[in-house]
């Protein structure tokens, strides 16, 4: 039966070419037509799973309801000093949540204006004590150059230390300025030598462990706008960091 068929397909395509190749260019031109119409590509593999799904329903809920950059791109901020740091990831933070057209969200799980108002209430105790000791300690520094952060304001704290460690050796405060000044020592004797220096008051004041420790690495989640006709859906977010 097949093979009645088949002769009769060849004999019929020998005795009329032009009719079977026009047939034949119809029929090209309609699949095209059709797979432009109702075919398309997306690199969103999530979309590979109906949204009907009970997960994906109750994964939907659960987004919708907490936010969050669990599809997003994690940047790192390193920098050679806490201060240095902080200073980068809040003015990329600031430059990305302008960019709107590439990006939907961006977040600092560990940092920004609720820690700095709340940090000490995630800290254990003997951590906070140990922050608020050295504070006390550094207060001969600290309360002139709150007053004058200008050079002239750290060589007149200097001096005002110096003053109190004269008046008193055997005060225990003026023996814990020690390493503030020796730090501060050390990065000016380096500066004036021509050679790179990093100083850092916060980790001269601050607690050396736990989580009052000031950090030289932080972390920016950033949701990107994907474009899942693209092969690489993030790559404007990405170009754009």
């Amino acid at each position: 039966m097949l093979t009645r068929f088949l002769e009769n397909a060849v004999a019929f395509a020998a005795r009329r070419p032009w009719t079977v190749l026009g047939a034949v260019l119809l029929l090209v031109l309609g699949s095209g037509l059709f797979a432009v119409r109702n075919f398309d590509m997306s690199t969103d593999t999530v979309a590979l799973i109906s949204p009907d799904t009970e997960w994906r329903r109750n994964e939907t809920a659960l987004s919708k309801a907490f936010t969050r950059v669990d599809t997003g791109i994690a940047i790192i901020v390193d920098g050679k000093t806490p201060e240095l740091t902080e200073d980068a990831a809040v003015r990329l933070v600031a430059a990305l949540r302008d960019d709107t057209k590439n990006f939907s969200l961006v977040d600092r799980p560990e940092g920004g204006d609720f820690f700095d108002r709340n940090g000490l209430l995630f800290a254990s105790l003997d951590e906070v004590k140990e922050t608020t000791q050295k504070l006390i300690d550094a207060q001969p520094l600290l309360g002139g150059l709150a007053l004058d952060s200008s050079l002239h304001g750290v060589a007149r704290a200097l001096v005002t230390a110096a003053g109190g460690a004269a008046d008193d050796p055997a005060d225990p405060a003026m023996a814990r300025l020690e390493q503030p000044l020796t730090g501060l020592h050390n990065a000016i004797s380096a500066r004036l030598d021509g050679k790179s220096a990093w100083f850092s008051w916060q980790e001269l004041f601050a607690s050396s462990t736990g989580d009052l420790k000031p950090q030289r690495r932080q972390v920016i989640l950033a949701q990107p706008v994907y474009d899942f006709g693209d092969l690489q859906p993030a790559s404007r977010g990405v170009a754009a960091i």
